[in-house]
């Protein structure tokens, strides 16, 4: 059950309220045209607020059966040839490859990169569109010799690293958390750098993926090669020298036997070198095939193409913000002043009693 005290300060707050909406009332001519200050200032902006480009690259990542080779995986590996291949590693799935998009030796590699067309590193055209080139600690810092950076230079870079992310600068995403398309966007003021950025980063990546997939597959194809190579110049001396064992012997007496030996060793030679190298390039097409299994095709599916899309800041939402903005700050100090009043003329009041 409600009591008196309880009811008076119900009363008090509905009066409070009431006195204060009168008294916001009796200030609407000067809330509307703060509000349409507020309206115009947002408008201004929406104006002055520099265009800023979109960059958008996706590609789909394809992984071969580890089937597809059939019985020539059981083959391989009779003849001594792995069949490992990476599992649940970096590439994985989709999460480990947006972090390594995102990681920051991928962003410092790509940012030490040389855009296309200029001699200019992307560091030091990224740091002039963010307008880091006109303060004084950075007049003598040179980001366009990536060999010769120092502490300096590294801090800028990682800098630049934490301004992309806080900015909402890069984004990378799975459009459709089943697939293995993956969606690369970079937002820049300026075209050609959110294009070539965006590319010089899928470059890396991909490039080292394809690396790391098929690192042992072409390890055991350089290595079948070598031997390849190194049985193959044995032979050809082999043969040489037969040539060469035959020719002393040509038309020599059959009674002397023993002349005739190194020849008939280096023959010997032949046929067992002959039949390693026979083995060998069996094993390197074994190799060679495998390594094509385990290569994944990366394929491109969209590029960014200029002109790029546009980001503009709405007009009409700019000035709603600025006007919602406005009032709410006019309000909030016409409040606020109304309520020291208050309690400065009641302490004048105390103090007079």
């Amino acid at each position: 059950m409600k009591t008196k005290k309880d009811e008076i300060t119900f009363l008090e707050i509905f009066i409070n309220l009431k006195s204060a909406f009168n008294f916001l009332w009796k200030k609407k001519l000067l809330i509307a045209i703060i509000s349409i200050l507020g309206g115009l200032t947002g408008l201004t902006i929406s104006y002055l607020s520099p265009i800023k480009y979109k960059a958008e690259l996706t590609f789909v990542i394809e992984e071969s059966s580890s089937s597809s080779l059939g019985g020539l995986t059981g083959i391989a590996s009779s003849f001594g040839i792995s069949s490992f291949s990476i599992e649940n590693g970096l590439y994985e799935n989709s999460t480990n490859l947006i972090s390594y998009f995102q990681s920051r030796s991928v962003i410092e590699k790509a940012l030490t990169s040389v855009m296309p067309d200029t001699k200019e590193t992307y560091a030091h055209v990224f740091s002039e569109l963010i307008e880091w080139r006109d303060l004084p600690e950075l007049e003598d810092i040179n980001l366009n010799s990536p060999q010769t950076y120092t502490i300096k230079e590294d801090s800028i870079l990682a800098e630049m690293y934490n301004y992309i992310f806080e900015k909402g600068i890069l984004s990378v995403s799975v459009p459709n958390d089943e697939g293995s398309i993956l969606k690369i966007q970079f937002i820049s003021e300026n075209q050609k750098f959110a294009q070539h950025f965006t590319e010089r980063l899928v470059e890396i990546v991909t490039t080292n993926y394809l690396d790391t997939k098929t690192k042992l597959a072409r390890t055991n194809v350089d290595i079948l090669q070598t031997q390849v190579d190194s049985v193959r110049e044995v032979l050809n001396n082999a043969l040489a020298e037969t040539a060469n064992e035959s020719d002393q012997v040509f038309g020599l007496n059959p009674a002397f036997a023993i002349e005739r030996v190194p020849a008939t060793k280096k023959q010997i030679d032949i046929e067992m070198s002959s039949a390693v190298l026979k083995e060998l390039i069996k094993n390197l097409e074994l190799a060679k095939v495998r390594l094509m299994d385990q290569t994944p095709l990366i394929e491109i599916i969209d590029r960014p193409k200029l002109p790029l899309q546009e980001i503009k800041r709405s007009k009409i939402s700019t000035s709603i913000k600025g006007m919602v903005l406005a009032i709410t700050l006019t309000v909030l100090i016409l409040l606020a002043d109304r309520f020291f009043k208050k309690l400065q003329a009641a302490t004048t009041q105390n103090d007079k009693n």
